[in-house]
């Protein structure tokens, strides 16, 4: 039986997929939320308020270690949506000071994500970027669902803790 993050390195086959935060050694959401954690600075921010925030960002956002993100008119009017609106503004701050990074592949066309997991007080947030090649492209943004973040989320390789 596989106990560990070591013993399931021998699996060959989507190894990103096997690894969760338990063969990590990491506590659970239920635990984590327990835990003294930061206020969700969130508000109503209208589609223009986050398209000039946006159009601040020319060159991309910049994650902890200081990789570019791109991110494109296109992914905002996609989530052109109050609850994804009202917490665009903690998007820089997911990224620069995540608490779990993953290294995931996402279905059959075998891409990679960085999934940037931070702990807000009963609110984890989570920024999906994909990687293209060279260039990582920021494609969602979301509060993730308290009841699904350790078995949808917490998987993959843990580049950051």
């Amino acid at each position: 039986m596989l106990n560990t993050a070591e013993d399931k390195f021998y699996i060959k086959e989507n190894l990103e997929q096997k690894l969760t935060w338990k063969d990590q050694g990491l506590k659970s959401w239920e635990a984590i939320n327990k835990e003294k954690l930061p206020e969700a600075k969130t508000g109503k921010m209208s589609f223009d308020q986050a398209k000039e925030m946006l159009d601040k960002k020319q060159n991309g956002y910049n994650d902890y270690h200081n990789r570019l993100l791109s991110f494109s008119i296109k992914t905002l009017k996609a989530h052109n949506k109050p609850d994804r609106l009202a917490i665009f503004n903690l998007i820089d701050d997911i990224l620069l000071h995540p608490d779990e990074v993953y290294l995931a592949e996402k279905g059959s066309n075998k891409t990679y994500q960085l999934r940037y997991i931070k702990f807000y007080k009963d609110k984890p947030v989570i920024v999906i970027s994909e990687i293209n090649g060279e260039e990582m492209q920021i494609k969602t943004w979301f509060e993730m669902d308290t009841d699904k973040i350790d078995r949808d989320w917490r998987q993959g390789i843990l580049i950051k803790k």
